[in-house]
């Protein structure tokens, strides 16, 4: 995501921010969108500045250098929380998130790889297959990465 000190990231359903403090450690100035209120409390915490909504509720503004994301998978979710996302980044900047693997070949997402790749020049990479094992989940990822013209 090549974070350095200054640049501007969000972590969208950020859960107990494990994107966020990452992303803090690089220098980045973080803030989250969160809408449990124990992830909420968690990221206070450790001292994020948090909006406690749900993100796809959440209006987009362009604003952002970098949005970095673990949408939630189930039912196509993350497709939607990436096309909403994408409307974070500033001009310049770039989105990567964690998808499910099903989003390279499920035939739901077919308009989104259209739009990703031919229209906005996304790439996705396959994660090796235990990537989140300690996370306790099995499922298999890829890792998109979109840089805003």
């Amino acid at each position: 995501a090549t974070i350095r000190p200054g640049v501007t990231v969000l972590e969208p359903s950020a859960g107990e921010g494990a994107l966020a403090l990452a992303a803090r450690r690089l220098g980045g100035e973080v803030c989250c969108i969160e809408q449990d209120p124990h992830c909420i409390n968690a990221l206070l915490k450790l001292g994020f500045p948090v909006t406690g909504a749900d993100f796809l509720n959440v209006p987009a503004k362009a604003v952002m250098d970098r949005v970095l994301m673990n949408p939630p998978f189930t039912k196509g979710q993350d497709v939607a929380h990436v096309m909403h996302a994408v409307q974070f980044v500033k001009p310049g900047g770039r989105l990567v998130g964690i998808m499910s693997a099903g989003v390279k070949t499920n035939r739901a997402a077919e308009r989104f790889r259209d739009v990703v790749i031919e229209e906005m020049g996304g790439d996705f990479e396959d994660l090796p297959e235990d990537a989140f094992l300690e996370s306790g989940t099995g499922v298999r990822t890829v890792l998109l990465v979109v840089d805003v013209p």
